[in-house]
């Protein structure tokens, strides 16, 4: 990684266009402009320096206790009749999210002796979840490789299989993640059989999703909400994925 410190006078915007999916992160503060960005070999005229730039080590069990309660260091999680412990680390779902807690709360009558697959399994939380509330079998995939790693010491910990692949059939899919996110997950991964329980969309983009999901040839059973978050549960009625819809 590199950090820029821009000239003065710089517009960070016309940075921001020009870098477009190559930056990180950027602030500015005082009149100072810093931009780190995961190229090595751009050059620009609003560049004043170059410096290398190493993010700083995460207190994740410190990030994680500012938004929920820890106990001996771990995250306690219903699932079911069951409790889960859940090691803080960079991979989503803590508990904090509303999304999450929908997706607890509602699996709960759908995962015992199924086969179940998490899509963006992050902490693991809903796999792990789906496993202790008595599914055969669960798989979960996740593009963020520090959250399977996250998702695999938390499988350990509750001794607990999971298998961190796609399955060949599901009867079970889970989704938690916004709505842009989940139309490029389920490029790679289509739901087409048996039923879907989703989350990650807000109250104002339902008429979208269920459009989308009309799309796709999803049958619509039900639609949960939770501060202004919603969760849904399909059936699948078609095997072609709409890539366009």
């Amino acid at each position: 990684m590199k950090k820029w410190i821009l000239k003065p006078g710089s517009h960070l915007d016309e940075i921001l266009e020009w870098l477009d999916d190559r930056v990180l992160f950027a602030y500015e503060e005082e009149g100072l402009i810093q931009v780190f960005v995961k190229d090595d070999d751009l050059e620009h005229p609003a560049i004043d320096s170059v410096e290398d730039y190493v993010l700083p080590a995460i207190d994740w069990e410190q990030d994680w206790a500012n938004h929920v309660v820890l106990k001996n260091g771990f995250l306690e999680v219903p699932a079911g009749e069951k409790v889960i412990k859940m090691l803080p680390g960079p991979g989503f779902g803590n508990l904090s999210h509303p999304t999450t807690c929908l997706m607890l709360e509602h699996m709960k009558d759908l995962c015992f002796e199924k086969t179940v697959f998490d899509i963006g399994t992050g902490s693991g939380i809903l796999a792990l979840a789906a496993k202790a509330m008595g599914a055969n079998q669960v798989f979960a995939v996740d593009i963020d490789e520090e959250a399977i790693q996250h998702a695999v010491q938390n499988a350990q910990l509750n001794e607990l299989e999971i298998l961190f692949d796609k399955p060949v059939r599901s009867d079970i899919t889970l989704l938690n993640m916004i709505f842009s996110e989940q139309k490029e997950a389920l490029k790679s991964h289509p739901f087409r059989e048996g039923r879907l329980l989703s989350s990650g969309i807000l109250k104002e983009e339902e008429f979208d999703y269920l459009t989308f999901a009309r799309a796709q040839g999803w049958t619509h059973e039900k639609t949960f909400e939770s501060q202004g978050w919603l969760a849904f549960l399909f059936r699948a009625e078609s095997s072609i994925w709409k890539q366009d819809a």
